[in-house]
């Protein structure tokens, strides 16, 4: 059974405490606010004795924070005109706690849960070398106390003056002293830590140790020279009983003659805080290495308390314990500041926290001038990332799980273009996705795969910290992926932080960077902190000192004070500027003084360069010219070199050790740090100053030198030679390009050094032409890896190396060919497609016809991306007229037709196999054919190009002649498209849908152009067969895998349309309101085409709903409606233009607004688009169907019941088709025939037979439409009760459905009184018995 919990409180006067032998126990505690004080909580180890296991350091620990709680008390007593010079120990009493071991393990004195940010930041601010520190003065490293067999355990709660123990008649009666009264706390200090009775005297201690000097002195000469300073100094040290800390506090207590006297309690009092909050610092000896080894600053976190506690109140956030409303956003933070004000090693040290308490963290670091390679760091920390999840015996399998079932082996593959080691975890997964060949679908394919992996290795329990340095050197395409990364991967998650860093004074408005910050500032799932670094403060230089030194800060103010005044607090130059008179032994160990010692005037006299860059240039002008030598060449690779790169570097200007025989002086320098199998410069500021420092010819010369070297070491041009020979013989094209195996990184690395030394490095026209293949084959490599940003760095490099004026020589023809190609098709991936527009031009300008099939290809691809429709169009038509497709310049009417019977009895003689069976193209050129038509065909569709017919039919017979393809799908899909549209062809239609189904299957998505046409044939053609609930969720399916394929344009394009099934399928506004909000805000995003059309359905439901101040997204100075209009109506998108006019009718119709109606059919019947079957087609029929009867029982011509019979004639037709979603619109149609000529019964069976084939549909909306339309033929036929019901039961559905502003308008139309509950199908009911 365990003890009963007791505690009781107790006091005892000090000096029988101390001569109790209590310090020495090692189950003593003290309540830590009082031992070392809330306004050092931040500095304090956050251990008590847990910590030190030798008795003379605990009962010097114990006694530092009895002397503390002494000196405050002694303190307020003077602050308080209280006469005190001649109190002893035992006129202050210690008030203690006493508890049973069980009230101790219960309820420990002095934890307060509020503390819990001062002890994470008191571990950052930590001394790092702490164990081994521990191990020099005898103490195990992280060994505890043995505590003593006492049952009970003491806690100090405080010291206190004790009036009772002087009062003499009732008065304060003191013995009046001459001793100054802070030399009377050095007397009462000194007996406590001398385990004295309270009257132990300085002078009593220094003449007992005299003797024993001189005695010892004759006996052995000292081996140290004696020390300076006071005689109580030396006294007390030769008495060995104390740390040196303690006998310099003691001895400038006491002594007057002292080297420093202390002069306030102030002083004393931070001297013993110090003490007891980092005793391993400034309290312990440090061990005989300490003195010996040279002091080196900038290896830790110096001040900044308040930037850190900032920053670890963010995993306190991610505490799932604190409720669900702390991790409902993702944790960003952004630490900012100049250049080497210190960003770095303060999330270092942040991170190496977190890494302390089992978070895993990963560093990624940009490099200056090396923005192309930015996607290339990302991969590599994806690469640790996954290897690090992998590798953990615990999670491993697990992992492999869960991404296998996260990813399909298509995903898997594209991914391994980007991790590698994807292979080395799923053998069989080749690297090499179709898709992946289609540029513009990998930036987004990658997003998406990055984001499904980063989620799925977050719900493996691990907490991670993504750590990213040098943020305003990355590219911003890699900027915006990471933005997106954070928004998508973390969302909801409490084990993911994310913490970049930047140069403020290098990100202007117009930095890429910027507009990311602003984003994440706006985004409703982002948390961001940003913190700022400015330049230290004296304060915080001076605690730089004090760690590094041990030496109490009193000491070291005057230092700090100069050293603020020579660097302003530029982080970097302080820690250069103290280096520096460390390695001058301006600052040095004095064994006089038994500490580091300088001589402030000497320091305040001495010339300090101006800069910190001239300090660095400065510092390395000792290193011996080899070493030195060394240092450039390892600057010419950037601020980290990969050490096993050495061995490829050879040659005369290598030093003749080798580089690797100086890395050891250099680090002991502080110019580099070894770190795993990297060297890196200690800051990119001493490596820049290195690399600029170079003169700039034997700078050039040095990058050629290296990337030669390593070129050659690596057999790159014997590569190139043998790739240019296969595909010479094999017929090979640029993307289908064999791997020989070459490590791109090499690959990339010596054509970095040759890029490095530039264009006017070379004269030779065989080395220029050398140097541009090596940039052809680094794109390439770049490429494949979904690189795009590095693949157009390469390629415009190698361009460079041609010339201008012999860009295009006969000897470098093809080889500017593949780079203007490769550069063309790079801008295009990365969205620049004006920039790729123009880049394929100047290649269809240089080469023959036949070999420019690729960039006119690009370019047509290009105007479509840029709204250009007819430009987009007439190139294409031009393109494939030389490639002998029968295409007519002037087509009428009668042409298109024949064209479409020919080409339909052309395929009927082949089966549906042979139609579905789709050949391998292996011919480049055929290839390319097939791609132009297909981009022809969709910029043809968009602005609704006469010619659209006899393309499709064009490319329909080419494909049964030539192969067919998968882009033949496009053709077939428009054939039976056409031949509903034109011709009326129903059946014949569904005959083509079920074809390009069939070739989908079979094709698994295989290309882009698969992907599309997924969504065009159901948009277009099966969409007419199937109900509106299947099409919206085949359609909604289609979007989730184009997304996971990374074609976001298909994918954005199937969920517009899922949602614009959804509406005349019925779906509640208000949902789809909130999905089309979302949509519209993602597709700004990616393509402001798209997003216009997905605004167009909102403003639809907005009006429905009565939301007329819809705020429009940024589009380009398109603020409305109206601008939206003419903005579709320059560009020529006729699409957009029948959609916003289509839009309009809609609207109006529902509302009531014929007139407005009629007004907005006659301008969608003059678009020339108008004739090419849709959806909203449908639609458009059937309202202008019920306006006509409607305008006919109206008295206004006979004209208008002929227009509403077509309508009857064509929706008949439909719902034969579909009567899923086609039925009850036929049987309304109906029912106002019936009206319209005067059949009361025929009409009334056909109304509830609408209403009756609505609902058993789901169409809530057309229910309400044929409740509504019913009532008002029986208010015509004034049967009044009837139609009130009538319309009662469609306000009931009309609400139902969302559309709030239409129902209160009939409400008030009809002067309806809202009821609750619907009645709406027992009213069909009762209606119809009563007629």
């Amino acid at each position: 059974m365990s003890a009963p919990a007791t505690m009781s409180d107790c006091s005892m006067p000090l000096g029988e405490f101390v001569a109790a032998g209590h310090l020495s126990n090692a189950r003593l505690r003290f309540n830590d606010r009082a031992a070392i004080g809330a306004e050092n909580g931040c500095l304090s180890s956050g251990s008590n004795e847990g910590d030190v296991s030798n008795e003379g350091d605990v009962r010097a620990l114990h006694a530092t924070r009895l002397a503390l709680m002494l000196a405050r008390e002694m303190a307020r007593l003077d602050e308080d005109s209280v006469d005190a010079s001649s109190l002893q120990l035992d006129h202050f009493s210690v008030r203690l706690q006493q508890r049973g071991e069980a009230a101790a393990n219960n309820d420990p004195v002095g934890e307060d849960g509020d503390d819990d940010l001062d002890s994470m930041v008191a571990a950052i601010f930590g001394d790092p070398d702490e164990d081994e520190r521990q191990q020099d003065a005898g103490v195990a490293p992280g060994a505890a106390i043995r505590p003593s067999t006492a049952s009970e355990i003491m806690t100090v709660l405080g010291v206190d003056f004790d009036p009772a123990s002087v009062l003499n008649n009732g008065s304060l009666s003191l013995p009046q002293s001459s001793l100054p009264l802070l030399q009377i706390l050095g007397n009462h200090l000194l007996a406590i830590y001398s385990r004295g009775d309270g009257q132990t005297t300085l002078s009593l201690i220094t003449q007992s140790i005299e003797p024993r000097r001189e005695e010892a002195s004759e006996r052995h000469p000292p081996k140290q020279p004696a020390l300076e300073g006071s005689s109580a100094f030396a006294a007390l040290l030769e008495s060995g009983e104390h740390p040196t800390s303690v006998c310099r506090l003691l001895a400038d207590l006491v002594d007057p003659t002292a080297e420093r006297p202390l002069r306030s309690f102030d002083d004393a009092i931070r001297d013993l805080e110090q003490m007891a909050a980092l005793p391993q610092i400034f309290l312990f000896d440090p061990g005989s290495d300490f003195f010996a080894s040279p002091v080196h600053f900038g290896q830790r976190c110096y001040g900044r308390a308040a930037e850190l506690t900032t920053l670890l109140a963010l995993p306190a956030r991610l505490d799932p314990s604190r409720g669900p409303s702390s991790v409902d956003k993702v944790e960003v933070a952004l630490v900012s500041g100049v250049a080497g004000s210190g960003k770095t090693i303060l999330v270092h040290n942040f991170g190496s926290f977190l890494e302390g308490l089992g978070w895993t963290v990963f560093r990624a670091t940009f490099e200056r001038e090396r923005e192309h390679s930015s996607r290339e760091i990302v991969a590599s920390l994806f690469e640790e990332l996954v290897a690090h999840v992998v590798i953990d015996a615990e999670r491993g399998q697990r992992a492999i799980e869960a991404i296998s079932e996260a990813l399909d082996r298509e995903s898997l593959a594209s991914l391994a273009n980007f991790i590698p080691s994807i292979r080395d975890l799923f053998p069989g997964v080749d690297g090499d996705s179709p898709l992946l060949a289609e540029a513009e679908v990998s930036h987004w394919q990658l997003f998406i795969l990055l984001s499904k992996l980063l989620g799925v290795l977050l719900t493996l329990d691990h907490r991670m910290m993504i750590c990213l340095d040098n943020l305003q050197w990355c590219d911003g395409s890699t900027i915006e992926l990471i933005k997106e990364l954070i928004g998508c991967a973390g969302q909801g998650r409490q084990n993911i932080l994310f913490v970049g860093m930047y140069r403020d004074d290098e990100v202007d408005g117009t930095h890429p960077l910027a507009g990311q910050v602003a984003a994440l500032r706006n985004d409703n799932g982002v948390r961001l902190t940003q913190v700022k670094l400015s330049s230290l403060p004296k304060e915080d230089i001076a605690d730089m000192i004090m760690s590094e030194l041990r030496l109490p800060r009193r000491l070291v103010l005057g230092l700090g004070d100069v050293v603020h005044k020579k660097t302003s607090g530029h982080a970097l130059f302080v820690v250069q500027v103290l280096n520096s008179l460390v390695r001058d032994s301006t600052i040095a160990f004095s064994p006089r003084k038994r500490r580091f010692d300088w001589d402030e005037t000497k320091i305040t006299s001495l010339k300090t360069l101006d800069s910190v860059a001239s300090l660095i240039v400065a510092n390395l002008s000792s290193l011996q010219p080899e070493a030195l030598q060394s240092l450039r060449i390892l600057s010419c690779f950037g601020v980290q070199c990969n050490l096993s790169l050495l061995e490829y570097i050879s040659g005369p200007f290598v030093p003749e050790k080798g580089i690797g025989s100086y890395l050891p002086d250099l680090a002991k320098a502080g110019v580099v740090e070894e770190s795993g199998p990297s060297i890196f410069f200690a800051h990119d500021l001493i490596q820049q100053r290195v690399y600029n420092h170079i003169p700039v010819e034997e700078r050039m010369r040095l990058h050629l030198d290296l990337g030669t070297a390593i070129a050659v070491k690596i057999g790159l041009d014997s590569s190139i030679s043998k790739q240019s020979l296969e595909a010479a013989v094999e017929g090979l094209i640029l993307d289908d390009e064999s791997c020989d195996g070459l490590s791109y990184p090499l690959v990339a690395i010596a054509t970095n050094q040759v890029n490095l030394a530039g264009p006017k490095s070379v004269s030779e026209r065989s080395q220029q032409i050398q140097f541009a293949r090596w940039n052809l084959r680094a794109g390439n490599d770049a490429k494949k890896r979904t690189n795009f940003q590095a693949a157009l760095h390469y390629y415009k490099s190698g361009m460079q190396f041609l010339g201008g004026d012999e860009l295009w020589a006969e000897d470098s023809s093809q080889l500017c060919h593949d780079l203007h190609e490769g550069a063309a098709l790079a801008m295009f991936a990365m969205g620049g497609c004006e920039l790729a527009s123009e880049q394929a031009s100047i290649i269809i300008d240089h080469v023959a016809f036949e070999d420019s099939l690729r960039a006119q290809y690009i370019r047509i691809r290009s105007l479509d991306s840029l709204g250009r429709y007819e430009e987009c169009v007439s190139t294409g038509l031009d393109v494939l007229r030389r490639l002998e497709f029968d295409i007519p310049t002037e087509p009428n009417p009668a042409d298109v037709i024949k064209t479409l019977r020919a080409t339909a009895n052309a395929a009927s003689a082949y089966s549906f196999d042979q139609l579905t069976t789709v050949s391998e193209i292996t011919d480049s050129k055929k290839r390319d054919t097939y791609k132009i038509a297909e981009g022809l065909i969709v910029g043809c569709y968009r602005s609704a190009s006469p010619s659209t017919p006899l393309v499709a039919c064009a490319f329909a017979n080419h494909s049964l002649k030539h192969g067919i393809c998968d882009q033949t799908a496009v053709a077939y899909m428009l054939l039976g498209y056409l031949r509903m549209s034109l011709e009326g062809k129903w059946v014949e239609g569904k005959h083509w849908g079920s074809v390009v189904l069939r070739m989908l299957e079979k094709a698994k998505y295989r290309t882009l152009s698969m992907s599309r046409m997924d969504t065009m044939c159901t948009m277009y053609v099966n969409v007419m067969y199937y109900p509106f609930t299947i099409t919206a969720f085949r359609l909604l399916k289609l979007y989730e895998r184009q997304m996971a394929l990374g074609d976001v344009e298909s994918a954005y394009h199937s969920l517009t349309f899922h949602l614009t099934i959804s509406l005349y399928g019925g779906e509640n506004l208000s949902l789809l309101q909130n999905s089309m909000v979302e949509l519209v805000g993602s597709m700004v995003k990616h393509s402001k085409e798209g997003a216009k059309l997905a605004l167009s359905n909102l403003l639809l439901v907005d009006c429905l709903m009565g939301n007329s101040e819809r705020e429009f997204p940024d589009l380009d100075g398109i603020y409305d409606e109206r601008t939206l209009l003419a903005d579709s109506q320059v560009k020529t998108n006729v699409r957009l233009v029948e959609e916003i006019h289509t839009r309009r009718f809609i609207a109006a119709f529902w509302m009531g607004d014929y007139a407005e109606a009629l007004k907005c059919s006659k301008e969608i019947e003059a678009l020339p688009s108008f004739r090419m079957h849709k959806i909203q087609l449908v639609f458009h029929s059937f309202f202008l169907g019920l306006i006509s009867f409607q305008r006919y029982r109206d008295g206004e011509g006979e004209q208008w019941l002929e227009g509403g019979k077509k309508a009857l004639e064509k929706m008949e037709v439909w719902a034969v088709c579909c009567p899923q979603s086609f039925e009850n619109k036929w049987r309304l149609l109906e029912a106002e025939c019936f009206a319209s000529n005067c059949h009361v019964r025929a009409a009334k069976n056909a109304y509830e037979r609408s209403i009756l084939t609505a609902r058993g549909h789901g169409l809530v909306h057309e229910m309400a439409l044929a409740f509504e339309m019913y009532g008002k033929y029986l208010q015509s036929i004034v049967e009044l009760p009837a139609a009130t019901e009538a319309y009662q039961s469609a306000h009931t559905f009309y609400v139902q459905w969302g559309a709030t502003a239409k129902a209160e308008r009939l409400r008030k139309e009809h002067n309806l009184e809202v009821q609750h509950g619907l009645s709406g199908l027992g009213d069909a009911g009762s209606t119809k018995r009563k007629a």
